[in-house]
């Protein structure tokens, strides 16, 4: 009882571990050993039995058995640990040795405290009553040496019992899980509940607007409401309603669809402005919910492409958009589908738009064959392609071709829909446009009427997507000549884009130039002066490319100066001549077609030099574009000739005309084509100039639209030839107000 005694006072006065390093050369076996002890094990070393006495557990069992155990204590002033082996006390280093757990070294000091308590009535009574403290601590069971709480007791019963324990645990957890799962998805669903009813109440407050019973119930007036109301209007407004705070539609997917479909529906109705603004918002939405690549992100790019298409500041976007949203279907496992000839119609066209027809006969070709090597019908893609295919040909001047492939497309749209489909428009215009080239001015006209029919029963004429067919018929005019008919053309279209649109975007601004330059060629100054001064406002508040405003500039300066307005005239010349040779590269196609008609502005005004620097540069650049001249690249060599022939260089200005004419071999079809008499005009000029008057005469004669110019030339080839007679019968047959202005001058 002593040891047993003395050994609880000194593992109350230096501390205990629990966990043990015994590090010595074991008698008898001369090798050094290390072993980790913990309570109730025991160590065989040397066959000598080892068993930790840092514990309570341990003395007691030293003190009740007669088996050799080993003790070891922390003493803070050595740092060494002792412990016995073989009757003797041996003191060696102490390395990494644990502390005992704060909740056990807690209890075993609860009972030493108890047994060295000097109040006889706090202690233990006796010893075997202090041995029954310990037994229960070594058994899990509540100790008497302090009052057992609550948690205490059940952390007693969990050791006595843990199967039962870890049972009630185990089904104690799983029922918390489904609790918190039942109420997760419980919010879940009332929150889609309430989204669903929000959205809901969205959408009937959009159909509401076309009912007439709820008119008594709102402040509308009845041309507001019933069957009045135009279904876009509706959609215009739920629309509108989207950016407002609070939005009716809290899910953001919906609400991506939503903008994405109804800013189609804005598009097919004309109103290209607002269509692009909701599809730019579906788009970025789209991207942030389900990344680049997601179909639905795709096909809000080739939506999106579709819109910036008609603007032309923004068909490089328009083709960036629709180039990654082919890539990305490239990508999918499934064969080409209607998606993707979607968008490869959407980058013909904005290839076509572009001027880059070889590029768009391309995609055409590409489409087609898809069309046939698919096994599955993919609805009226084939005729499209055919359609768009021919279209691009004829652009290119293949009209033979392009004639081909516009009639499979009528056999194929005959066969599938019976003749109708909302693309026939196209077709018919397609044809009146193979017409045009060909010079056969009825028939397009008749081509032309018959798509505008059928171009309104699908889209309605006061909109953007209606006035399709009016730009190829008022293009059709401008080339035969009749700059008037054009202008009313032009003014019905004009009409459309404000409707839809409105006044200052670059779109309006696009057709409104178009307007007023078909005005200044059919002699209506003043109307043409009042369109370019509202033009310029447009500028002020619509972002328009340079190459545009430079080109309008010029035009401008031209009818200002043949209004008598030339120090403004001069202002504008000198603005447009500076961007133009500072800003704009021959080797973009649109900017190449502005240097030209920057040059031939100038040139009307008397300004050779800078006509000649522009035309120079334009004239480069077609070369390196292409080896056959079109007609943009005639109008370019024809600017620089005029130029040169008027600057005194003759022999190359001759050199010019000659290419111009030998491009198109037969002088005679070169004089037939209406277009082309003004250049005719201008190379009879130049050979006058170089005293080869029977030349000049014959050109001049075998024109077959005598307008005052043509006669003026004549006029003048005969003064010069000295034949005073043919010159006093032409002059005859000038207009009275241009006889008069020659004698003014």
């Amino acid at each position: 009882m002593k040891r047993l005694f003395s050994a609880i006072v000194l593992w109350g006065l230096t501390g205990c571990y629990t966990y043990v390093t015994v590090e010595s050369a074991v008698p008898d076996t001369g090798r050094d050993v290390r072993v980790y002890l913990s309570p109730s094990q025991d160590v065989d070393v040397g066959g000598i039995t080892v068993r930790d006495v840092t514990s309570v557990e341990g003395i007691l069992y030293e003190a009740t058995s007669d088996t050799l155990a080993v003790w070891s204590k922390w003493f803070y002033s050595l740092g060494r640990s002792r412990y016995y082996a073989n009757g003797h006390i041996h003191v060696v280093p102490r390395q990494n040795v644990p502390r005992l757990e704060v909740r056990q070294l807690h209890v075993q000091r609860t009972i030493v405290t108890k047994a060295l308590e000097k109040d006889r009535d706090r202690r233990y009574q006796s010893a075997a009553e202090l041995a029954a403290d310990i037994r229960r601590y070594l058994s899990d069971e509540p100790i008497v040496a302090r009052p057992a709480s609550t948690l205490y007791q059940l952390r007693k019963f969990a050791r006595r019992n843990r199967g039962l324990v870890g049972g009630v645990a185990g089904a104690m957890g799983i029922l918390v899980v489904a609790l918190v799962v039942i109420s997760t998805q419980a919010v879940r669903i009332s929150r889609e509940a309430a989204q669903a009813a929000q959205t809901n109440d969205f959408l009937e407050s959009i159909l509401l607007r076309s009912d007439y019973l709820s008119a008594e119930n709102r402040a509308i007036t009845p041309a507001d409401i019933g069957l009045n109301v135009k279904l876009i209007d509706v959609l215009t407004d739920a629309l509108d309603r989207l950016d407002a705070t609070p939005k009716p539609i809290s899910d953001p997917a919906l609400e991506a669809t939503f903008r994405y479909r109804g800013g189609m529906g804005l598009f097919l109705s004309g109103n290209i402005v607002d269509s692009r603004r909701h599809l730019e918002r579906a788009l970025q939405m789209r991207r942030e919910l389900f990344g680049d690549e997601h179909p639905d992100t795709l096909e809000c790019k080739v939506a999106l492409a579709t819109t910036l298409n008609l603007f032309f500041d923004q068909r490089p976007r328009a083709e960036q958009l629709v180039r990654e949203a082919l890539a990305g279907y490239a990508q999918m496992p499934e064969p080409p589908d209607e998606r993707t000839l979607r968008a490869m119609v959407i980058l013909a066209f904005i290839l076509n738009n572009d001027v880059r027809l070889v590029e768009a006969a391309d995609v055409c070709r590409r489409m087609v064959q898809i069309v046939e090597s698919s096994e599955r019908s993919l609805d009226f893609a084939g005729f499209a392609a055919k359609t768009y295919l021919g279209n691009a040909l004829c652009g290119l001047g293949r009209l033979d071709e392009a004639q081909r492939w516009l009639d499979a497309a009528e056999q194929e749209l005959q066969a599938t829909a019976g003749g109708r489909h909302p693309v026939r428009p196209y077709l018919v215009q397609a044809r009146g446009s193979v017409a045009t080239r060909r010079e056969r001015w009825d028939e397009a006209q008749r081509y032309f009427q018959l798509a505008h029919k059928w171009d309104v029963e699908y889209k309605g004429e006061k909109t953007t997507l209606g006035s399709g067919v009016l730009f190829s018929w008022a293009h059709m005019e401008s080339r035969r000549g009749r700059y008037t008919e054009a202008a009313n053309l032009w003014r019905r279209i004009v009409e459309n884009y404000v409707a839809s649109n409105g006044l200052y975007n670059t779109a309006t601004a696009e057709v409104v130039g178009r307007f007023a330059y078909a005005l200044y060629r059919a002699d209506q100054l003043g109307e043409a002066e009042e369109q370019y001064r509202l033009l310029e406002q447009i500028f002020e508040q619509a972002p328009v490319p340079s190459w545009y405003r430079s080109q309008e500039q010029a035009r401008f300066s031209v009818v200002l100066r043949m209004s008598g307005k030339s120090d403004e005239a001069d202002e504008r010349a000198g603005q447009a001549f500076q961007i133009a040779l500072d800003e704009l590269s021959p080797d973009d196609s649109r900017e190449r077609k502005a240097l030209n008609e920057v040059a031939w502005s100038l040139w009307q005004q008397g300004s050779y030099e800078a006509a000649e620097a522009l035309a120079l540069k334009a004239v480069a650049g077609y070369r390196r574009a292409r080896a056959i001249p079109d007609q943009s690249m005639v109008n370019a060599i024809d600017t620089l000739a005029c130029a040169q022939r008027d600057l005194g260089r003759l022999d190359d200005a001759l050199a010019l005309f000659e290419e111009i004419e030998s491009a198109y071999r037969d002088p005679e079809l070169l004089l037939g084509r209406p277009w082309l008499a003004e250049i005719v005009l201008h190379h009879a000029e130049c050979l006058s100039k170089l005293r080869r008057y029977e030349d000049a005469e014959t050109m001049l004669l075998a024109i077959e639209d005598r307008t005052a110019d043509v006669i003026r030339v004549l006029v003048e080839l005969y003064e010069a030839w000295g034949r005073a007679d043919e010159a006093a019968q032409w002059r005859a047959k000038l207009p009275d107000e241009v006889n008069s202005n020659e004698q003014d001058d």
